[in-house]
């Protein structure tokens, strides 16, 4: 919680506050979990997808007999019921805070993680194809990275809608974490400085393409692609439709996303991992630490 609130700004929606008593839990009864349940967990609140090769007769004699009727529960009919509520509110610009750089040492740990991320306030909008464009020139960035230093088995770049932002990041070896840290931060300087940028975005743009007509042609990707659209309140064919935006995209839309996100004084820095691995990264890039959050305490029983 402390990452995000760093990340997006104190209150923010998309900070997600933790418990502050948690006694209170203590009162929850069997009861208060079946009214949720019964409010939020509806057919009527939720989307059936169906993708594949599948008999539409036969699926639709499995929607019918498993949502097709309200049952009665309680004397009331609660599960094909709409819950009507308020129309969600934009949300708002994150507003970092002063936190940069965060570390956390954790004992049991071998490996070092490393993760930059720069807050956006959200994924599903007018910007959507530059931000996966963005995202996959810096995947490719870092991917020469691990390739070329063999620092990590893993360091990756990404957007991520849940909460948005875009990261980079992964598990680096503590021994080589510093200079692994020193790379990572070249690469997404270069992509700010617009090294090689026409090439780069074409390759970018073209990945992204492929992936997305991929998802297409593969029923479980389709029904997530399509299951993502209706959780952010989409229609159906918003991915066809971010298709055709990706393969229309000009760079100079790449390049304002470049000028509005990846801002050096927005990010945030989170190090976690044995106490000489994260001093091999702090130390070796001059990081000023904002924020040292408690070791991590392991209970006796942790595999």
């Amino acid at each position: 919680n402390a990452f995000y609130n760093a990340l997006y700004g104190k209150g923010h929606p998309h900070v997600r506050e933790q418990i502050a008593d948690r006694s209170k839990l203590k009162e929850i009864t069997l009861r208060d979990v079946e009214d949720f349940r019964d409010t939020h967990y509806r057919a009527a609140n939720s989307a059936i997808i169906i993708t594949g090769g599948f008999d539409m007769q036969l699926a639709i004699q499995y929607v019918d007999r498993f949502f097709g009727k309200p049952t009665l529960r309680d004397r009331r009919m609660t599960w094909l019921e709409p819950k009507a509520t308020a129309e969600r509110p934009p949300v708002p610009e994150p507003k970092p805070g002063n936190i940069r750089v965060m570390t956390e040492v954790d004992k049991e740990r071998v490996q070092t993680d490393l993760r930059i991320a720069f807050p956006l306030a959200e994924v599903y909008g007018d910007d959507h194809a530059a931000l996966l464009v963005l995202a996959n020139m810096l995947n490719e960035e870092v991917a020469a990275v691990r390739q070329k230093l063999g620092a990590s088995y893993g360091v990756y770049a990404g957007v991520s809608a849940e909460r948005p932002n875009i990261s980079i990041g992964g598990a680096l070896d503590s021994a080589k974490a510093g200079v692994g840290t020193e790379a990572i931060l070249a690469a997404i300087q270069s992509i700010r400085d617009g090294e090689d940028f026409d090439r780069r975005f074409a390759f970018a743009r073209r990945a992204v393409l492929k992936d997305m007509l991929n998802a297409q042609a593969d029923s479980e990707l389709l029904a997530g692609r399509l299951a993502d659209a209706a959780r952010n309140g989409r229609d159906y064919d918003y991915f066809q439709e971010l298709a055709r935006q990706v393969a229309t995209l000009e760079p100079k839309a790449v390049k304002t996303q470049i000028d509005k996100v990846l801002v050096p004084s927005r990010s945030v820095i989170l190090i976690q991992g044995p106490a000489e691995g994260v001093k091999n990264v702090v130390d070796y890039n001059k990081m000023t630490v904002d924020l040292q959050l408690p070791d991590v305490i392991h209970d006796e029983d942790d595999d």
